[in-house]
């Protein structure tokens, strides 16, 4: 799976990235969806040695929401926040 900013307009959330040499569309944050893809593979291969490097971007400043989530994450402390990304 490729990174983020594969496709024009990719900014974390919803993003398209490429997997196996076509582009598909993803809803989440991008690093929620490369882990669960990650974890999906780890699960199905689990029996067999294989080798996964797994970069993940740190979260860094500014920190930001989608317009959908920020109702619903307005209320709590930053540490819950940040703790979602």
């Amino acid at each position: 799976m490729g990174q983020a900013s594969d496709d024009w307009g990719n900014d974390y959330f919803d993003d398209a990235c490429e997997r196996n040499g076509s582009h598909e569309k993803f809803e989440g944050y991008c690093t929620d969806v490369w882990f669960g893809g990650f974890r999906k593979f780890i699960e199905r291969n689990k029996e067999h040695p294989f080798f996964l490097y797994l970069p993940a971007n740190a979260p860094h400043g500014h920190y930001r929401l989608s317009l959908q989530q920020w109702p619903k994450e307005a209320g709590k402390k930053l540490e819950a926040v940040l703790a979602g990304i």
